[in-house]
């Protein structure tokens, strides 16, 4: 997703790493990409085996700092936050919605003590993740009650190396390991990939004559939503791209761009929807894991969400890759709350 403009790797293809659709969607000849920052969120939308991964991204490595300790500050006014202070903002809210960056060990671990300590806080809670897509609920229902384990759940949702090599296992699970064991549950908040591609292929139109119950497996974007600043902000990651690869942003491309642009709106509105769904259930509190190019400046996720639950409460939360305890400029507005996770680590050559 444009977010994840990020390509998920795969682990029947046996890619190390997150990739940018692009090379697919956007450029003529294919080709590939590098990973990281708000161009890593944009989409693979195809159900084709995921394309492999230029420069390499190093397997999955494990973070051992307290993932309390990052700071945390209020992404308005730089003030600095405690984690007990932080506890209370989500404890104000119905949603909350943390932007990640995929390949973010610190990150990853501060989401699972977050999930941990505010389901415990709020006596219950829904764990929702784009990673997970709206038909493998059963596998993960599987998995909440026993009868599959964490192995078994990764390699029958093709999540092993969501993230690169063994991202599943160091990163993800964790995340739901917290949630189930604090009382909470677990939702698969995406589209499946086929209906996303179907969209950038066909438009809306093929999705909307599904039959039921697969018509619920993808929800549309609401036509009151004024995506506009969300799509300026999806061009300029794009036409950035494309003139970084050399293939100028001609009629083509940009046609390209529109289908793409589809796609990416159509994970808005799923996720979005499956929050939203989850509030009308009656849970005290969702926290949505989630690219963070679908939620920093009100990203369309969080504007499809605000439509569809008008009076939920939502709290943003984006994790940067910074060192210190001062805001950025450029990150002022960028979410409710941002988090530094630490500076990010060269990639490693090619081995």
């Amino acid at each position: 997703m444009l977010d994840h403009a990020l390509v998920r790797p795969s682990s029947r293809t046996g890619c190390a790493s997150l990739a940018l659709l692009l090379a697919a969607l956007i450029l003529p000849s294919g080709g590939c990409a590098t990973t990281g920052g708000a161009a890593a969120d944009a989409a693979d939308a195809d159900d084709a085996p995921r394309a492999p991964v230029f420069p390499p991204t190093p397997p999955a490595v494990a973070w051992s700092g307290e993932p309390r300790d990052l700071p945390v500050l209020d992404g308005r006014t730089g003030e600095p936050m405690t984690w007990d202070e932080l506890l209370a903002r989500v404890g104000e809210a119905d949603a909350v919605i943390v932007g990640e960056q995929h390949d973010d060990a610190a990150g990853h671990a501060w989401q699972a003590a977050l999930v941990g300590d505010a389901i415990a806080a709020r006596g219950g809670g829904t764990l929702a993740l784009e990673m997970l897509e709206r038909d493998q609920q059963p596998v993960i229902d599987d998995w909440m009650d026993g009868i599959i384990d964490g192995e078994a759940l990764a390699v029958l949702t093709d999540s092993s190396s969501w993230a690169g090599e063994d991202s599943w296992e160091l990163w993800y699970q964790p995340i739901l390991d917290a949630a189930r064991s604090a009382g909470g549950r677990v939702i698969a908040a995406n589209a499946p990939r086929r209906y996303v591609s179907l969209a950038r292929t066909g438009g809306f139109d093929p999705l909307e004559a599904l039959p039921a119950p697969r018509r619920g497996f993808v929800a549309l974007p609401a036509e009151e939503v004024d995506d506009s600043r969300y799509f300026d902000r999806f061009v300029d990651v794009m036409s950035g791209h494309m003139t970084q690869e050399g293939a100028g942003p001609d009629e083509a491309a940009l046609a390209r761009m529109r289908a793409t642009f589809r796609a990416q709106r159509t994970w808005d509105s799923t996720m979005a929807d499956s929050v939203a769904r989850a509030l009308g259930r009656g849970t005290p509190l969702v926290l949505l894991m989630i690219g963070q190019f679908h939620s920093d400046f009100d990203g369309a996720t969080v504007l499809e969400l605000r439509h569809r639950a008008p009076d939920a409460r939502v709290l943003t939360i984006s994790l940067q890759r910074r060192d210190g305890a001062a805001l950025a400029e450029e990150d002022r507005g960028r979410a409710d709350v941002v988090v530094h996770t630490g500076a990010r680590v060269p990639p490693v050559a090619a081995r």
